[in-house]
């Protein structure tokens, strides 16, 4: 069983020019499923098929209801090694929160790391907006996760961190389908990132600040632009 909205993008021509660009090749066997990980969103399993000879990484994502709603072939080695968490990391002094933010077609898992604080009191919010490219919401690459780094230095001082999958990663079969824009690359996830973090319990939302790396800092223009109902600031 797959989603709606998986429907809507996985046509028969699609498919059609799948098995055309692989040369008409056969399956030829199929492993064990295995889990890789659990957001709000989705389930992601990995399932190795070969294909003639060849074995192809096939990434499974589930709805909590356990149907298909994305599709994708993993191209990197799965690293399973831990990546250590900088010195400057307090863990006692925030709590992390999962959430949700964007829309109803393409939700994104969330985590909004708040700084320990006396009930009542409000604390300042940075939103992480990522470069190009599809990006977890630790912006984890080549060994580090500069995202969750910056989590934990600014919560650790006092400032709530709201950091997200980006939508190319977590939607992105469903996103190639769509002629590609930097509204929906960076912009619309950026605002619905910001507008969420405002409704948090013990988030003021006077002080919203939007952070931007690479192309999410050279978007921060537009971002601001399209958000005039929010007090933010880039």
């Amino acid at each position: 069983m797959t989603s709606a909205a998986f429907q809507s993008k996985f046509t028969a021509n699609i498919l059609q020019s799948w098995w055309i660009q692989s040369g008409g090749s056969r399956i030829t066997s199929m492993g064990t499923p295995e889990v890789k990980e659990r957001n709000l969103v989705h389930q992601t399993v990995e399932i190795s098929g070969a294909i003639e000879g060849t074995t192809i990484p096939l990434l499974l994502k589930f709805t909590p209801g356990g149907k298909v709603d994305e599709v994708r072939v993993r191209t990197t080695p799965d690293k399973s090694y831990t990546i250590p968490h900088p010195s400057y990391d307090q863990p006692h002094s925030y709590q992390e929160r999962e959430i949700v933010i964007g829309n109803a077609t393409y939700p994104l898992p969330a985590t909004l790391t708040v700084p320990k604080h006396k009930p009542g009191e409000k604390v300042p919010v940075v939103v992480l907006v990522h470069g190009s490219g599809p990006h977890d919401r630790d912006s984890t690459f080549m060994g580090t996760k500069i995202f969750r780094d910056l989590a934990a230095g600014l919560s650790s001082s006092g400032i709530a961190v709201l950091r997200y999958e980006k939508h190319s990663l977590e939607h992105g079969f469903k996103m190639s389908a769509e002629p590609a824009t930097l509204d929906r690359d960076t912009t619309d996830d950026a605002i619905y990132a910001a507008k969420s973090a405002a409704q948090q319990e013990g988030i003021d939302p006077d002080n919203i600040f939007i952070l931007g790396h690479s192309q999410g800092a050279g978007t921060m223009p537009r971002i601001l632009s399209k958000a005039p109902s929010l007090l933010v600031r880039g």
